[in-house]
């Protein structure tokens, strides 16, 4: 996994506070996300240390998707993000977990590319993805030879 740092990004294993942060979608305010990440975690037992947090952007109304689509896209919003993700460094933040719903992912698509200064990679996480994934592809042909 990837965890932050002051300096940027580094192998989770020496993570400490870890963030899960919800960006809503089009047409989405900050209260109605609030609510349903609450439903999320009230139903996923999620540890103590991990920290919910909705991040509001100004996603426009389900009438004007095109206006939303190009706030989703503008350099402004994306510079906000990367103060957003500096501010957690700043407060402690290790390890980030990303929920995104609709418009929110391609948000963070777009902005993630400007915050690439806070990462490095962890070699192991690829390692372990890949593992998994053969694990997984493993599992399934089992399940499709017994059936």
């Amino acid at each position: 996994g990837w965890a932050l740092g002051g300096e940027g990004w580094r192998p989770a294993s020496s993570a400490g506070y870890e963030a899960l942060i919800f960006v809503h979608g089009c047409g989405c305010g900050v209260e109605s996300a609030a609510l349903d990440l609450g439903q999320l975690l009230a139903m996923g037992n999620f540890p103590k240390h991990i920290k919910p947090i909705v991040y509001g952007w100004p996603s426009g109304s389900l009438n004007k998707y095109l206006d939303a689509v190009a706030i989703a896209e503008a350099d402004e919003t994306h510079q906000d993000f990367v103060a957003f993700l500096s501010s957690l460094i700043a407060a402690g933040i290790t390890r980030l977990h990303l929920i995104c719903h609709s418009l929110g992912a391609r948000f963070l698509t777009h902005a993630m590319h400007k915050a690439t200064h806070l990462f490095i990679a962890d070699p192991s996480a690829a390692a372990t993805s890949a593992a998994a994934a053969a694990n997984l592809a493993a599992n399934l042909a089992a399940n499709l030879a017994a059936n």
